[in-house]
């Protein structure tokens, strides 16, 4: 993950998407679709660029490919702001992705589907 500038993963269908929290580990920023569940993970100018996935392209002239190498080429040049990302990229897997987190959210559901059973 350190060898890549950009992480770019433009699957339409990805559930959840665990690579995305892996590059944002490794300070990368992600270039997918606004599909699945990257929004879940990634926030759009901030933690890496969302695409439309092809279902949402209307022009016919406009392609999904088009807008990938886009918003690869925003990032491939524009150093200092792919940087930024990766670093927010980062800071937001760190404070939302990690086990104490987990377990308290694991937590709250099970308190709801259980009520007052216990």
């Amino acid at each position: 993950m350190q060898a890549i500038d950009v992480m770019c993963l433009p699957s339409h269908r990805e559930p959840f998407g665990l690579v995305y929290i892996e590059a944002a580990l490794a300070e990368k920023p992600v270039i997918a679709c606004r599909a699945g569940g990257a929004p879940e993970v990634i926030v759009h100018g901030e933690s890496g660029l969302l695409v439309p996935p092809p279902s949402e392209i209307a022009d016919p002239a406009d392609t999904h490919i088009t807008a990938l190498a886009d918003a690869i080429f925003t990032l491939l040049d524009n150093r200092a702001t792919a940087a930024a990302m990766g670093r927010q990229a980062r800071d937001m897997a760190l404070s939302r992705f990690q086990w104490p987190r987990f377990i308290a959210n694991l937590r709250e559901v099970y308190d709801h589907v259980l009520g007052d059973r216990r």
